[in-house]
């Protein structure tokens, strides 16, 4: 596979070090942020999930991600992991996470097709023109790893999945690179997981 073959490129490395560095630093951000969260709004929380797990229930969820992967949207995918681990649904989460990961993925999927087939239209020029020219480079050159790259890290994923499609990137080679968003999803929603229940512990400390 000429994918593996490109990871001796030392301007995909440096591509790697650059996103995995900036994905560490958004994963310690964003448990600081919810272990806060959770210390300071615990029973807010506990009745907002609950609403959300009557009102919405699993498929709430699934829109939130897909809706959230599928557009450049302020309201990360993450947020359905944290409502998740806070409701009655955490019970079920083997099930839950991954199956949210492969939403995530589909999501990649139609932006992949969507950029495939409506390329010719002002709004991909202009997106193509906002995600940068380092960025619309690597993307032509290193297809399969700016998608891992987005699955993983906070270089957005529908922007990728979008580029991917406009520039072509066959759909067995889009898929395996996509559906590393599903390993992501669980190892994201442990890291909230946990310190959601931290800030929780912590509160009942005073």
């Amino acid at each position: 596979m000429g994918e593996w073959k490109q990871l001796e490129d030392p301007e995909l490395k440096r591509i790697f070090r650059k996103y995995l560095v900036r994905g560490g630093l958004f994963l310690i951000i964003l448990v600081a942020f919810i272990l806060l969260i959770a210390f300071t709004f615990e029973p807010q929380l506990r009745g907002f999930a609950q609403w959300l797990h009557t009102s919405f229930g699993i498929w709430g969820l699934m829109a939130l991600v897909f809706f959230a992967d599928l557009i450049v949207s302020p309201v990360p995918p993450d947020v359905a992991l944290f409502f998740l681990g806070q409701s009655p649904f955490h019970n079920y989460w083997f099930f839950i996470v991954p199956l949210l990961g492969a939403i995530s993925t589909f999501s990649g999927l139609c932006g992949w097709a969507l950029g495939h087939k409506l390329q010719h239209l002002k709004i991909f020029a202009r997106i193509i023109e906002n995600f940068g020219e380092e960025n619309r480079g690597a993307a032509k050159k290193f297809g399969f790893w700016m998608v891992v790259i987005g699955a993983l890290t906070p270089l957005p994923f529908s922007l990728t999945c979008w580029l991917a499609g406009i520039f072509k990137l066959p759909f067995g080679v889009f898929i395996a690179a996509a559906a590393v968003r599903i390993p992501r999803f669980i190892i994201y929603y442990w890291a909230i997981f946990f310190s959601s229940e931290l800030g929780i512990w912590l509160r009942s400390l005073l």
